[in-house]
């Protein structure tokens, strides 16, 4: 590490050897300039040195470092001002204790953090509306998703940590990514003001609550819930009484799609990921009354066949997004079919053969 603060700072260290010299030389000679992952990561030391409590008047920072190592020192909380903290670093494990001090900060976004596990003083900050947890990386692959299983065993030897507090969070309105195994049911009904939620790893629970006569969260405007296909299926969901939410994305087995009596009348944007489903649900799909963005991703339709004719049928659809379904063979609308659809996109759907020329004007 002196050796690559001495390349970035361009002041001498006195105690580097040759051979470290030689080895920076090198460096530098290879790949024209010190690379930008060593400039960030001795930025990051910079800071710390100098002390992040030096910094105040900051409002917003984004801290990112992809590839190596990265501890927030404890001076992060010395930030006084800041309301928009964003991580962007797949080594980070842990954050500080010293976050508790941030009494402004509204926003954390950890998305991109994905070995981070989220500590309960940060369910303390009671400031906090916006809480982006590290997201699960899903591989295209229907087998890969299985290596999904270790992250839920991690997820449940941590579940003590969760179990022992209750959250001091008055008014989140962001919660995304979140762990379903760390989940508290009641607490969906204690966040009124929800709007945007995600779960990972969702349980049969959390669909009895958010499919309950009264609504848990009944404010929300975007929906995400991710379970492991075959993990277990669902065919009680819910989510009629919802008629804030416009946007909805389902990724995991279903056995049985929701018929329209259970799904938000108001619903513009739908994805599905995993969901193998059968023709009867692209019936109910194109009853949806303002939908206008469809995206069927990897192996969430597992027919032969998309067939649409008549102009009932996807009255608003703008635009149709088809990525891996490798059982699709035919596309087939009629020019009165989906009368407002104008992009198309196809992507990696090798057995489609057949496509209606109206279609084709779209792609």
């Amino acid at each position: 590490m002196k050796l690559f603060y001495e390349m970035v700072v361009e002041s001498p260290v006195t105690d580097l050897s040759h051979e470290l010299r030689d080895l920076g030389d090198q460096i530098v000679e290879r790949c024209g300039g010190v690379p930008l992952s060593i400039v960030v990561t001795v930025e990051l030391l910079i800071l710390e040195r100098k002390h992040l409590g030096d910094l105040g008047f900051l409002r917003v920072l984004c801290v990112e470092c992809k590839e190596l190592p990265l501890s927030l020192p404890d001076e992060i909380g010395n930030l006084s001002q800041l309301s928009y903290l964003r991580l962007w670093a797949f080594g980070l494990r842990k954050l500080p204790s010293m976050m508790s001090n941030l009494k402004t900060l509204l926003t954390l976004d950890a998305e991109e953090c994905y070995n981070l596990l989220f500590d309960d003083v940060i369910w303390k900050m009671k400031q906090l509306r916006h809480i982006i947890f590290p997201r699960v990386r899903v591989s295209e692959s229907a087998s890969h998703i299985l290596l999904f299983r270790d992250k839920i065993t991690r997820c449940k030897a941590n579940m003590h940590r969760f179990c022992s507090f209750e959250t001091c969070l008055p008014n989140p309105q962001t919660l995304l990514h979140m762990h379903g195994f760390n989940l508290k049911f009641h607490w969906l009904r204690k966040f009124t003001n929800l709007r945007k939620l995600g779960i990972n790893f969702s349980t049969e629970r959390i669909f009895e609550v958010l499919s309950g006569a009264n609504p848990a969260a009944y404010k929300l405007e975007y929906l995400q819930l991710f379970w492991l296909i075959n993990f277990f299926e669902t065919t009680k969901l819910n989510l009629f009484h919802y008629q804030n939410l416009f946007k909805l994305k389902l990724s995991g087995g279903i056995k049985q799609f929701p018929g329209l009596d259970k799904l938000p009348t108001n619903l513009t944007k739908l994805t599905l990921v995993q969901s193998e489903l059968k023709e009867d649900a692209i019936e109910i799909l194109k009853k949806l009354p303002k939908l206008k963005v469809l995206k069927l991703g990897s192996w969430s339709y597992k027919e032969r066949e998309i067939v649409c004719f008549g102009a009932e049928n996807f009255p608003h659809l703008e635009v149709l997004k088809l990525q891996y379904l490798y059982k699709l063979e035919k596309l087939l609308v009629e020019e009165g079919g989906m009368p407002k659809l104008n992009k198309l996109q196809i992507h990696r759907c090798e057995p489609l053969r057949e496509i209606s020329d109206w279609l084709k004007n779209k792609m």
